[in-house]
């Protein structure tokens, strides 16, 4: 059997998810978040809140609408790899300016689905309304 490159590990994601939880158990049920890895959007952790739990997969080659999420964030290979052995670093990487982020709700609905508490933990000061 083939061992996935690194960053399109599914187990790998699943950890950092999960050592990430403290961020995303703020979300409202039913908020989905997106973390698009590479220059292309065929590879992406897709992030669901769902009640009493958090539901993750990455993605290899496929294809998702961003529209049918509320927020996303983009974020470079060798990055995302290093995210991978130490998700701690993810409010740094938003400090640094490593990771791209999108929201595609307005302030109320951001409100409304945990995202700006969200990005305030992060380090964000968030007002990204379209």
């Amino acid at each position: 059997m083939v061992k996935p490159v690194k960053i399109h590990d599914n187990n790998l994601w699943d950890k950092f998810v999960k050592d990430c939880e403290n961020y995303f158990a703020v979300l409202s049920p039913g908020t989905k978040i997106a973390f698009f890895v590479g220059e292309t959007d065929k590879n992406f952790l897709l992030i669901e809140r769902k009640e009493g739990n958090i539901d993750s997969k990455f993605n290899v080659n496929s294809s998702l609408n961003m529209m049918e999420t509320d927020l996303f964030f983009t974020v470079a290979e060798e990055d995302a790899s290093e995210l991978l052995d130490d998700a701690s670093k993810l409010s740094t990487f938003i400090k640094e300016g490593k990771l791209g982020i999108f929201c595609l709700v307005d302030d109320v609905v951001m409100a409304e689905k945990g995202l700006d508490t969200l990005l305030n933990d992060l380090g964000f000061a968030p007002s990204c309304a379209i």
